[in-house]
């Protein structure tokens, strides 16, 4: 009997270690014998949007998960998930180390709901090494509580928060843009709050669907804003507090992406004054004149602050510098004589002096808000070659 058993058993590596679940409820299936070895799970919300509302009152059913899952995704639950849900979750899930939520409202719009978020990050947190919030929006205070949770236990690694830019009112309204420094956590190796371009024409909105087809036509004509906008610089001191303070400063930060906020150089200098060890590094930083300046001596100033700023990593391999610009700028890259692109980007020259300082720099890349027509320098064969960047960052 024995030897028949062993002989019906799957042979090693022949089970699947991943699976895809698509959800038309809140029901999860019972997983069968063969998915004991499933190390990564994607949950996809399947529901439709009109039974979305009532089902978040509805009795719900979390299953028994396989034991050895180490990676959930949450996928488009753009409503949320019922009280509870979350918890229960989280308790089938012992081994958890890395969670990506993807496009969806975290935390609903009940105290319920938000509380179950909170108790689902302190169940998880104490294995949990990476996270990846992309298009997550929450109710106000629910970032900031996740942070308190993961900063107390201080073992993330990997943490990447991603918008992706939406040109209307609303969506800055809704990132939460004072809670998010405090998603710096000590254990910290790679952080990111990342601004991404849209990759194409953004969706129609809910009401947009009854609109009659020339509505949609003069829509669709009008010129695609491109590039990013990223938060006020009013909003990045707390950033920058969280990231030199002796009790919340990241230990061994070697990856660091805040193209979500607008930083000043002097914001800038402060964190590198912190974090000599960074390896990649991506910014948006203010592009504007004082007053007191001249249009050339502004834009050679400024160009100089860069190659300082970058200067101070003697180990960066790779920079990405968004220029924010101001009014004045604005103005003056309006008239091609003056080539103000030419004076704000260092060239090739100045690429030189600067691997010198950084021996390891094999990548510099900037760009207006990541518009295309971005500069790019690589070094490759003892030699720098310049080239035009695209909206998202590719040659």
């Amino acid at each position: 009997m024995a030897s028949t058993a062993a002989s019906q058993a799957p042979p090693p590596g022949s089970l699947p270690t991943a699976a895809q679940i698509p959800l038309e409820s809140f029901e999860l299936p019972t997983f069968p014998p063969q998915a004991q070895e499933l190390r990564a799970l994607t949950l996809t919300c399947d529901i439709a949007l009109d039974n979305y509302t009532g089902l978040l009152t509805q009795p719900f059913k979390v299953t028994d998960l396989p034991p050895k899952i180490e990676s959930l995704t949450l996928e488009l639950f753009s409503l949320g998930y019922p009280a509870g849900f979350l918890e229960q979750l989280a308790q089938k899930l012992p081994e958890l180390k890395s969670l990506t939520v993807f496009g969806q409202l975290l935390g609903g719009v009940s105290v319920e709901t938000h509380q179950d978020v909170v108790k689902f990050f302190e169940m998880i947190s104490k294995g949990l090494r990476e996270l990846h919030l992309l298009d997550v929006f929450s109710p106000p205070g629910l970032i900031k509580d996740v942070g308190n949770v993961l900063q107390k236990q201080g073992k993330l690694m990997f943490s990447e928060i991603n918008y992706t830019t939406r040109h209307d009112e609303d969506f800055f309204a809704r990132i939460p843009g004072t809670e998010l420094p405090g998603m710096v956590n000590p254990g910290l190796i790679t952080f990111a709050l990342n601004m991404a371009p849209s990759e194409g024409p953004e969706d129609d909105d809910e009401e947009d669907k009854d609109k009659g087809h020339d509505e949609k036509r003069q829509k669709t004509d009008e010129p695609k804003e491109e590039g990013i906008t990223p938060l006020n610089r009013t909003l990045a001191e707390d950033l920058v507090q969280y990231l030199t303070a002796v009790t919340t400063r990241p230990r061994t930060l070697k990856v660091l992406n805040t193209t979500l906020y607008t930083l000043t150089f002097t914001q800038l200098r402060r964190i590198k004054e912190v974090h000599t060890g960074i390896l990649v590094l991506n910014v948006t930083v203010e592009l504007e004149m004082e007053s007191s300046e001249e249009g050339d001596e502004a834009w050679n100033k400024w160009k100089a602050e860069v190659l300082e700023s970058i200067a101070y990593c003697t180990n960066l391999e790779q920079v990405e510098i968004v220029a924010s610009p101001g009014l004045q700028f604005s103005l003056a890259v309006q008239n091609p004589r003056r080539k103000i692109l030419d004076r704000v980007w260092p060239g090739e020259e100045d690429m030189a002096k600067l691997k010198q300082k950084c021996p390891n720099l094999i990548l510099f890349q900037g760009s207006i808000l990541r518009k295309p027509g971005g500069l790019e320098w690589r070094y490759d064969d003892g030699k720098w070659t310049r080239g035009l960047l695209s909206s998202d960052g590719s040659q």
